[in-house]
């Protein structure tokens, strides 16, 4: 049986030194068969072009599996980052965790 919803929350920075563990973790949600996943952005403070990747690829993966990806709570660096890179039209982003939880069947 899947779980209806799985959450990732990040912490501080998504860098070149944290991307590997955001990817090993997109990788042990998708491996759970979730309906959709929802990555916390709340207490990133920082992301460069190697958080970026590790978000494009968790978002390839989630499609070819046929499981929701969203983004919530990305703070002002990050959400610049993915308006300048034109991701912010690909990424289903929401404001807030709350904002996130109206939308779906089941809270997270």
């Amino acid at each position: 049986m899947s779980n209806p919803n799985v959450v990732i929350r990040t912490e501080d920075r998504l860098d070149v030194n944290s991307s590997e563990d955001l990817r090993r973790e997109i990788m042990d949600a998708l491996d759970k068969e979730p309906k959709t996943i929802l990555v916390d952005c709340q207490d990133v403070t920082f992301m460069d072009s190697s958080g970026l990747s590790a978000m494009v690829m968790a978002l390839k993966l989630s499609r070819e599996a046929n499981i929701h990806l969203a983004l919530c709570s990305v703070g002002e660096q990050a959400r610049l980052l993915f308006e300048l890179t034109g991701m912010d039209r690909v990424f289903d982003i929401f404001e807030d965790r709350a904002a996130f939880e109206k939308t779906v069947e089941q809270p997270v």
